[in-house]
This record gives structure tokens, sequence and C-alpha cells, in this order.
């Protein structure tokens, strides 16, 4: 009989550390990809998948928060992969200051487009994504600034009509009944201000309890 006592209060015990372990831990951003648009001024094709990207992979990785950089961009919408350190979160305006520091007109910082999970509040100037490990809620606007570019056109990627109506879409969900605080995964460009940030929404995800976990940063 002691003997059972003694291994359930053991259990006991073991239960409650752990519970305070979770408690403890830090909520961790739930960014999923970060995505930054490099402009090249390299005259060769494809020049940001060739040599000519060991400039720009030097730069962002002196960015704060930033870990990792993809080996190579990608030539068809002038973009590369960053990967975030731990509770890390984009500053796009300090970002592309440093970058400019490192680098100067050798290749121009277009901007940052975030996918994340969060979720989705409707306020009286429009929508907000409230992202866990993240201290203030993000501003949701209509999207209107591609950051996939065109090389040879020395433009962005046209917008297809579903990211033009992603917000709107969006907003229609949130309204409806049981729709307030909504959990969804948005990705588009984020951009910075005195106001704080705010997120252009290109696309989004209803999230389901299986999906709206652990990210992969």
């Amino acid at each position: 009989m002691r003997r059972t006592q003694r291994m359930l209060r053991c259990q006991y015990l073991l239960c409650l550390l752990l519970a305070l372990a979770l408690w403890a831990e830090p909520a961790v951003a739930q960014v999923r990809q970060t995505v930054v648009g490099i402009t090249m001024t390299c005259p060769y094709e494809n020049a940001i998948e060739g040599g000519c990207w060991s400039g720009a992979y030097w730069a962002l990785m002196q960015l704060d928060g930033v870990k990792a950089v993809d080996k190579a961009g990608n030539g068809y919408t002038c973009t590369a992969r960053v990967y975030l350190e731990d509770n890390a979160f984009p500053d796009p305006e300090a970002w592309a200051s440093k970058f400019k520091e490192c680098v100067g007109q050798a290749y121009i910082f277009r901007g940052v487009e975030l996918t994340a999970d969060g979720a989705v509040s409707s306020t009286d100037g429009g929508l907000t994504l409230h992202i866990p490990g993240v201290d203030r809620p993000i501003a949701l606007r209509r999207f209107e600034h591609k950051l996939q570019w065109n090389s040879k056109k020395h433009a962005p990627r046209q917008p297809e009509p579903d990211e033009l109506n992603a917000y709107e879409q969006l907003a229609s969900m949130v309204k409806n009944p049981n729709g307030e605080g909504l959990k969804v995964q948005v990705t588009g460009p984020l951009t910075k201000s005195d106001t704080g940030y705010t997120l252009e929404v290109r696309e989004y995800f209803p999230q389901t309890q299986s999906t709206y976990a652990a990210p992969q940063r």
C-alpha cells in the first residue's frame, strides 16, 4: 500500500513539473515562412540563381533574426526564403536598411512576404491577425503590392484574381456566425510603420486543430 502511494505521489509530482515547464515556456511566433524580394543588377540572365547571388546571400545573413538563407534565389519570382531564429519576427524597415548598408546599390531589397498562423478579429478599422508570440495584433489589408517580380519586364508579376479578392473573402468568413477568432494561415507582403505591422492578404487558409501547430521555420 505504501509503495503504491509513493508511486502515485511521484507520478503526480512529475505531471506537476511538466505542466509548470509548459506554462513557463515562452510562446513561439507562428511564422511558417519568410520570403524576401531581391532585385539583381547583375546583367546575366537568372543571375539570382547563379554566382551573382553570393553577395545578396551574405547580406541577408547579416539581418537581425535570420539564421539561414536559401543557397540560391528563385529566378522566376526574384525571391529567396530566409529562416528565422527562434522567437524572431521580421522587421522589414530594419532589414531593408541593413541590407542596403551591406551591399549598396548592387542589389535592391524589395520587401518581405510572410506566411503565419493566427486568429482573425474584426475591428472598426478592418481585420487584425493575432499571432501567438507577437505582442501586438497585425492589421490585415487588401492585397496591392505583389512581391514576386518579373525580371524581364522590370515589374511585379500580375496578381491572380483570387489574390485580389482574398481579403474580402476572409472578411466575409469572419462576419459569419462564430467567425470571430477564426484561425487561419495568411500569406502576404509585410510592412511596418509607426503604428505597427500591416500584412496584405494575398492568400489564406482556414486552419484546423491539427494544422494549427508547431511552425516549420
